[in-house]
């Protein structure tokens, strides 16, 4: 996470510059939500990298990696896929996290709900729980 920071925070920067961005950050929330997305994505990530073989795991993780850029409603609104995709992204991690992520930045424009908290303790529970068997066993 602390090798990300800079990229994210040049980022935000560019964004204001080039997008006009109205930023009303809630500080409490930005850094909760931050600090559970990266939990959850390493949880989600070693839980593939333990429980998969090393080549599997590889082609699992540039699927989602495709996957996440070009389908999921972070870049664009959900309101562009099928109704079908967007019950799907409601329980797949990504969207709660960008949901979380964008209020913590612009609080006065975008809106959370509990239900992306439950979604993302549940991934991040879920990746621990295979993480933890699959070390285990080993």
């Amino acid at each position: 996470m602390a090798v990300a920071l800079p990229g994210v925070a040049v980022a935000v920067g560019v964004g204001l510059l080039r997008f006009d961005l109205p930023l009303k950050i809630n500080w409490p929330l930005l850094i909760a939500a931050s600090l559970l997305v990266a939990i959850m994505a390493a949880s989600v990530g070693y839980a593939i990298a333990v429980s998969l073989r090393p080549m599997t795991a590889q082609v699992v993780t540039q699927v989602l990696v495709f996957f996440v850029l070009l389908f999921s409603p972070v870049t664009f609104p959900a309101s562009q896929l099928p109704q079908w995709f967007r019950t799907a992204h409601d329980w797949l991690p990504v969207r709660p996290a960008a949901d979380l992520l964008r209020t913590g930045l612009a609080s006065g424009t975008y809106a959370w709900q509990g239900r992306d908290l439950v979604v993302l303790a549940v991934w991040t529970m879920v990746g621990l729980a295979i993480t933890l068997r699959a070390l285990n066993r080993r």
